[in-house]
Parts: C-alpha cells; structure tokens; sequence
C-alpha cells in the first residue's frame, strides 16, 4: 500500500515512502485484529531483500538499506537518511509479535534485520569518550540539519532496538549468532541518546529548536518503547520531550497529533490523548475521513485507528495494558477481542469509569501478564499469580482462557453498543 490509496484524484504521494508514512498505514491491523491486512506489506518486504541489499551500497555484502522513497521494487539508493528500512523491519517485527509465528521469526525477520543492523554497524566510530557513536546520518524532514548529521536520536534508537531484538531473537530460537558477542559489547558502549534543558534533542549536535511535525526523535519512546515512563529515571525526560514538541504548533500535521496521542496514552494521560485526537478531527480530516497533505495521502487516519488502540489496550514489552489511556469522558467503554503481543485475544467492559470485567484468551500459549485496571480485590477463573508490580501472571495454555473481575459472584460477560452522549456524531459525509 503506497500513500496514494484509494484516491480519485492526482497525489504528490503515489510513491512508498520509507520515512515513516508506510510504517503508520500498517499499525491498525495489529491490535484490530486483522493481521492479514498486513500481510501485503509483509510480502513486500520479503521481496524486496535483493534491492535492500543492492542499495546499501558499498556495504551490499553483509547489509541492507532503502532510500526515503521507492516503488513496488523496493530500489532507493541510501544518502544520509539511514532510518528507513529499520524502522520498516520493526514493523515487520510487530506482525511477528502479535502472531508469534516464530518461522516467520527466523527464516524471514531475523536475517533482514541482521543485515540491516549491520549497515548501522560499519558506521561507528568510537570518540574521545569511550562511546561508540555513529558517524552520519538525517533525521526525517527536519530542517537546518548539516550534512552529515552524526548520532541522530531516531538512527540510535533503531540500533538500539536492532541490537536487543537480534539478542533477544537468538535466545528465544536456539541461534548461536557468530556476531552475538558483538551485538552485547556494541549495546554496552553505544552513546546515550542526545539531550538538552527541553529533553531528547534531533541528534549530539542539532536541538529540538523548530516546530516540526515528525516525531523521529522521539522514536524510543514511540513506536518502540524502549523509553518508557515506567522507568522512573525517564518519565520526566518522557513528559518534558512531548511537551517541547507540541508546544510549538506550527508545523505539527494530523500524524503530530496521533502520535502525541499515543504517547500521551503510554503516560496515562488519556485526557491529553483525547485532546489531541479532537484536533486531528476538528483540524485535520474531513467529513469523508480521508486527509490531504500538500496532496491525498492515507497514513495519518490509520494511525489515528491506531492511537485509539493504544489508549483502549497496549502490549509492549512483556506486559499486557487494559485501558491505559482512557479520558475520563468515557465512561462507559467495551471492546471485544482486540489482539496484543504474544498473540492474546482480549474483551474488557468498563461502566461508570470502573472496569467491571476482562477476558483474555491465548492463542499462542505464551506467558501471559497483564494489568487489568480492575479496583479492588481481582478474582480469576483460573489461577493467577499478583506480581509486585501490580500486574497478574496467568498460566494459560494455547486455547485457553481467563476472567478477571472483582466482586463476590462471576459477572455477565455480555457485550452490546454504547449510546452516544458526550460528542455530537460526526455522520460520515457530514461536517
């Protein structure tokens, strides 16, 4: 699926652009539960591992890469702009995740994302410091960048993430990696992430100083959690890196906002997720729900699909999240079956602004931890164990399921429409 869509009429975007808009069109389908409307992209890449290896270059041997844009052939030769095509694996690595599929893991994922933490790999250099730093790289679209641009935020989060997914990749498929001691002692030296008084910065030498509606600097926190909040030496530098960003509006488009959106709800914040989801609709799409950027372009209603799902039911890590981000407008919330990581399927009923119940069935027969945001003393059907950091372990094997409720007596695990109350509908075709 490139940018141009379902469209009818001319698009600047009618190419597949790797800088970001294609990892957002396929963010819904995961926690929607419809994973074969991923597959399309899946295949795209499988195919595309010959010319990944052509356009890296000088390092075609050993490595893989793609320029800011292509087509369906996948050839784009590499300038600065090295994100790309990690940051497209990881997409792949989330399909792999919320089906557990562990062939696809290792006869597909692995070796690309070998090959493309590699490129990374022949670009570092160790300074006066001790670090391991890499040499050039761009971050998307933001201005009055030199040419090259070392240690870019967004180029050292996909290698850190590169890195312990190659670890954690070989660990769980048995794989005695040659390059396994490299990846440990190259994470152990890799430089710290450039920060200033405002937070993370674009790279060791660029500020966040412009508006700019990209959020590639902030990539360790979203899409990839590697930064999180719950890490408590982090949730200030978490807040502190949002609130610079936002607070500097003018060049924020419809993907600023659902991705502010959805770090909002990785903090608990869903009145703020809320707010800024009313400001895509209110700002930026239409009544036909579609969106225009210079031109016809798809991504950002998709993440908006997305940033709803993140504020209903997250994943990341190794931990299983029921509302985390809810406003305290919506009061009453049901959902049914959404997917998570680790391939579990859960419904969850929230009345009154207090969870009443919530069900999570294992299709894979992976460890199962869960916060299930239930008040008071949490009963379930099978047997659990309370872990210390309020969350439930729940032994289910492949098949099974568990109800998580409170209360003296199994509730009615029914699940029916809500009626609207807080917001006028906005009836497709409407203003």
């Amino acid at each position: 699926m490139d940018l141009m869509g379902p469209w009818f009429r001319s698009s600047p975007w009618t190419k597949i652009w790797w800088n970001l808009n294609i990892q957002l069109a396929y963010w819904p389908q995961l926690t929607g539960n419809r994973l074969a409307l991923g597959e399309s992209f899946c295949e795209l890449m499988d195919r595309g591992t010959t010319a990944f290896a052509q356009n890296a270059g000088e390092f075609s041997s050993d490595s893989a890469a793609i320029g800011r844009t292509s087509g369906y052939d996948c050839k784009g030769a590499v300038t600065h702009e090295l994100c790309n095509l990690p940051w497209a694996v990881h997409n792949y690595w989330l399909q792999y995740r919320y089906s557990m599929d562990d062939a696809m893991l290792r006869d597909k994922i692995f070796p690309l994302l070998k090959r493309t933490t590699q490129y990374y790999l022949h670009l570092l250099q160790e300074g006066s410091d001790g670090k391991l730093h890499i040499s050039r790289g761009l971050s998307p679209e933001y201005p009055d960048q030199p040419k090259p641009n070392p240690d870019c935020n967004i180029d050292l989060s996909l290698l850190r993430w590169g890195l312990e997914t190659l670890i954690a990749s070989c660990q769980r498929l048995g794989i005695q990696d040659p390059d396994l001691s490299k990846w440990k002692a190259t994470l152990e030296k890799l430089t710290p992430y450039p920060r200033d008084k405002n937070g993370l910065m674009i790279s060791a030498s660029v500020p966040f100083a412009h508006s700019h509606r990209h959020y590639s600097h902030l990539l360790m926190i979203y899409p990839l959690y590697i930064m999180t909040p719950e890490q408590p030496e982090n949730r200030e530098l978490v807040i502190q890196s949002l609130k610079h960003w936002m607070g500097m509006p003018k060049a924020l488009e419809g993907y600023s906002f659902t991705g502010a959106a959805s770090i909002s709800a990785l903090l608990g914040d869903g009145n703020a997720a809320l707010s800024y989801l009313h400001k895509l609709l209110d700002s930026k799409i239409p009544p036909n729900t579609l969106y225009v950027e210079a031109g016809p372009c798809i991504e950002t209603p998709l993440s908006g699909a997305a940033s709803l799902h993140d504020m209903l039911l997250s994943s990341w890590g190794d931990r299983i999240r029921v509302f985390p981000g809810v406003p305290d407008a919506w009061k009453e919330v049901i959902f049914k079956d959404l997917r998570t990581q680790g391939a579990f399927l859960v419904s969850a009923v929230r009345k009154g602004g207090k969870t009443e119940w919530v069900r999570v069935k294992s299709l894979a027969g992976e460890p199962c931890r869960i916060y299930p945001k239930l008040e008071g003393t949490v009963r379930s059907t099978v047997p659990m164990q309370a872990l210390p950091d309020g969350s439930f372990s729940l032994p289910l094997k492949k098949g099974q399921e568990a109800l998580l409720y409170t209360g003296e007596k199994l509730p009615e695990q029914r699940i029916f429409p809500i009626s609207q109350t807080s917001r006028k509908p906005a009836y497709y075709g409407l203003p």
